[in-house]
């Protein structure tokens, strides 16, 4: 185990010989000074220790060789400080080798966050996505517009809940699931609804005459009718006492018609229909 710890003052490579690096104290990259760590290298840090790059910092690890930075035995995950970079710090760059992917590809996602970016079908939305994967948790995308984090997520029953969003292809989002698990990015069809047969409409014909008129449950304030028309046209009823027939059906006697709309009725079976698309008729 090396100890290091204090202010870099000239380029220095951590080699995976000496593995493991024990971080004692605060440690700062001077500008114009470079600190190159191997494929494979463990950074054991102290509780409290913080590392400030205002140089360069090259730390590349390999899928099988990572570079692992955790605390020192014995304290408690996530007690050691952070690794800034200051503004005078040198940019990452290196050349990127292999075959552009211009088509979604099975993803491997590790438990915990995975940071995204790779192709997708267009129209592909947050919500469509996280259903589709196995353990997945929580989808978030910076929005540059507002400068906000968007994001999806499950909730204890499964649903799908949050501020949805449509992926887009210069854009990398983070996906957490809670198991390390394998995804291709899919549209998924909706599942079409279910379609209603309807009637056809008519056209509007003129309404001429009534046919096998009757009518039921009469009182002073109600009365129920049904008939048939000899056309197809929107329209309404209207009824009332007709007190010349109510005289001839009760012999003259008014007072003993104890249901004058009945008298009516006895009378010819006289009723006023207005039809509001054809005008006044008596049938």
């Amino acid at each position: 185990m090396a100890e290091v710890g204090g202010t870099i003052k000239q380029n220095t490579v951590w080699l995976l010989a000496n593995s493991p690096y024990h971080v004692t104290q605060d440690m700062v990259i001077n500008s114009d000074v470079t600190l190159n760590i191997e494929a494979g290298v463990v950074v054991n840090l102290d509780n409290g220790v913080r590392i400030d790059v205002n140089g360069t910092l090259i730390a590349r690890g390999t899928a099988n060789q990572k570079i692992v930075f955790q605390p020192t035995n014995g304290t408690t995950l996530g007690s050691w400080d952070t690794i800034s970079f200051s503004d005078s710090s040198v940019d990452a760059n290196w050349m990127v080798g292999g075959v552009p992917i211009y088509a979604a590809v099975p993803l491997s996602l590790t438990q915990g966050y995975n940071a995204v970016g790779i192709p997708h079908p267009p129209g592909l939305i947050a919500r469509m996505a996280l259903s589709q994967i196995t353990g997945g948790q929580i989808i978030t995308q910076w929005n540059a517009g507002s400068q906000m984090w968007r994001s999806v997520f499950k909730n204890v029953v499964g649903d799908v809940l949050g501020n949805d969003f449509e992926f887009e292809a210069d854009q990398g989002y983070f996906i957490s699931v809670n198991q390390n698990s394998t995804w291709v990015p899919t549209i998924v069809l909706a599942a079409p609804k279910k379609t209603v047969s309807l009637p056809p409409v008519l056209a509007m014909t003129d309404v001429t005459s009534l046919l096998a008129f009757s009518a039921g449950s009469l009182s002073s304030a109600s009365a129920a009718f049904a008939f048939r028309s000899d056309g197809i046209g929107q329209g309404y009823v209207e009824y009332g006492t007709d007190l010349n027939l109510a005289d001839q059906a009760s012999g003259g006697n008014r007072e003993s018609v104890s249901n004058p709309f009945a008298a009516t009725e006895k009378a010819h079976t006289q009723y006023q229909v207005l039809c509001q698309d054809q005008g006044d008729w008596v049938g």
